[in-house]
């Protein structure tokens, strides 16, 4: 190909004198729209011959491709994933009602959003790191917990009426059933 040709020239040139040559990548025009990579080094044989070994690079510019192909996708998933993460974050923030991420296996809240930080913190206990049965007083720690337990068998669970442990009035407890990492 043309801009192949200086290199072909410098190959050459390297190949005659004493060092030899270097490798060089070249493409040769193939008659369709894609030229076809060849990795060529030359080396002289005689006064005025000269030998060029070539090694065809298309396997290796295949998988190139399919590198980038697959970084551009996975770019473009990690992207709509922040979008989702973004909309998902803006949603639990600005709720009004009570909201809080438990961890199944031990029932501690992994994170909260304002209003459930305002209605449950207080001086000196933080709500994240701490039971989400904590919020509730006995009867309603059970019946809360039997459903937690219900979501995770079975992925969902009918919504339960539970009295908060300080006092305050009923509440409508529901939970959803959010795998991450299995």
């Amino acid at each position: 190909t043309t801009e192949s040709r200086p290199k072909v020239e410098e190959m050459l040139a390297d190949a005659l004198s004493v060092a030899g040559s270097r490798w060089r990548q070249l493409n040769h025009p193939s008659g369709g729209s894609v030229d076809v990579p060849l990795l060529y080094s030359a080396t002289r044989i005689g006064p005025d011959r000269i030998v060029a070994v070539g090694r065809d690079l298309r396997p290796m510019a295949e998988l190139q491709q399919r590198l980038v192909e697959a970084q551009n996708s996975m770019e473009r998933d990690y992207s709509r994933f922040r979008q989702v993460e973004m909309r998902y974050r803006l949603l639990f923030e600005l709720s009004p009602d009570s909201l809080a991420i438990v961890e199944a296996g031990n029932l501690r809240i992994v994170d909260a959003n304002p209003a459930a930080r305002q209605r449950f913190e207080t001086v000196g206990r933080k709500v994240v790191g701490r039971s989400f049965l904590d919020w509730f007083d006995e009867a309603g720690a059970e019946s809360v917990q039997l459903l937690l337990s219900g979501v995770r068998a079975a992925g969902r669970g009918d919504n339960v009426r539970a009295h908060l442990a300080d006092g305050g009035p009923d509440v409508l407890v529901s939970a959803s059933l959010v795998r991450q990492d299995n």
